[in-house]
């Protein structure tokens, strides 16, 4: 357990604070491997890659760069049944579709789904334009995607669905494809030419991996 010792005015101690408890019984210790990550209960661990990412729950993995996840008991390996918050970000000066990455405007590092996995996702897209003021827009695409064995495999059960929820301008757009390349959910943003936009992504996830 953490603790921290309150001062009173005066520079002496008045109270000694949990930030933190744990009531710990035969856990299996939690492994933080990707820099800069933190892995909080048992069984939790981070990936190497998945630098400044957080584990959180009974078996939780995170395998991505910047990861939030949530587990509470695994079927029959760490990670196997998740929740997973995923942001991306980038930003467009034109009208060329663009991809939104992990690590920022091409960055490189895309949300690649594990082989073997179903993930049912919600990605919401804020664009707010930044060099004047008049660019707002907001954006949710839902689905289920899938992986098999390889990256080629990568596909969507269905048909995502795309809401617009507001946008000051219609040539602003998001899309999302199952990249058959990279083994990833990819996400791209439109925006306009002679306007700077940045464009926030959040994925939420659902995953159930073998």
């Amino acid at each position: 357990m953490s603790v921290i010792v309150a001062k009173s005015s005066s520079g002496g101690p008045i109270a000694t604070l949990a930030l933190y408890g744990e009531h710990p019984v035969t856990p299996a210790s939690p492994v933080a491997q990707g820099d800069n990550s933190i892995a909080i209960g048992t069984g939790a661990s981070t990936e190497t890659g998945a630098t400044n990412s957080i584990a959180l729950g009974n078996q939780s993995l995170a395998r991505h760069q910047g990861a939030l996840m949530f587990a509470n008991g695994q079927f029959g390996s760490a990670g196997d049944i998740q929740v997973g918050k995923y942001l991306l970000r980038t930003v467009t000066v034109n009208g060329t579709d663009t991809e939104a990455y992990l690590n920022g405007t091409a960055g490189g590092e895309r949300l690649v789904i594990p082989d073997g996995s179903t993930w049912t996702f919600t990605a919401t897209a804020t664009g707010h334009r930044t060099d004047t003021d008049d660019g707002h827009a907001g954006y949710r695409v839902e689905g289920v995607v899938y992986r098999q064995a390889g990256a080629s495999t990568i596909a969507f059960q269905g048909t995502p669905v795309k809401t617009v929820l507001a946008e000051s301008d219609v040539d602003w757009d998001i899309g999302i494809t199952a990249d058959t390349a990279n083994g990833s959910l990819t996400v791209k943003v439109t925006g306009q030419t002679g306007k700077t936009i940045r464009w926030a992504v959040l994925v939420d996830t659902l995953e159930v991996t073998n």
